[in-house]
């Protein structure tokens, strides 16, 4: 009977995990929703800097404000660059993650570390985490947080 119900919590957790992922990448390919971008949702992100270089390691440090836990995953987020005033996602098919969520009780704050691609090109960026929030009901609730903007250069 444990067996059963790790089963499952763990195919819960990878529904909310593969649920967050989609919904990120969605509301990116349209510029996403102002009001979802960080802290009007209790859901902050920021890089450790504000310049790197291609291919440059970063940090993402998150801090939930929220009354609820939220599960995440650095490695999965979706890189934006700024044209003609719009964020349009950076295509990444290279790009492989583990299938784990993180997770973050009310009031904490956890840092992770993710990349940016090799072959990017000079300008401004921001990255979009997705997050999981777990309820009494399914669905779970999916949120998203954006870094403020960060220059890369080549």
């Amino acid at each position: 009977m444990k067996a059963a119900a790790v089963t499952a919590v763990s195919m819960r957790l990878l529904a909310v995990f593969l649920g967050v992922h989609a919904t990120a990448v969605a509301a990116c390919a349209h510029g996403g929703s102002p009001e979802k971008n960080g802290a009007r949702n209790g859901l902050d992100i920021a890089a450790d800097r504000v310049r790197y270089r291609a291919g440059q390691p970063l940090t993402l440090t998150v801090r939930n404000s929220r009354e609820d836990t939220v599960s995440f995953n650095p490695c999965t987020r979706t890189l934006e660059t700024q044209r003609d005033g719009k964020w349009i996602a950076v295509p990444e098919p290279a790009r492989i993650c583990t299938m784990e969520a993180w997770m973050l009780s009310p009031g904490s704050t956890r840092a992770g570390p993710t990349e940016l691609p090799a072959d990017l090109r000079a300008g401004r960026y921001r990255l979009v985490l997705g997050f999981g929030v777990e309820s009494a009901e399914p669905p779970a609730e999916r949120l998203q947080a954006r870094t403020p903007p960060f220059t890369v250069d080549r």
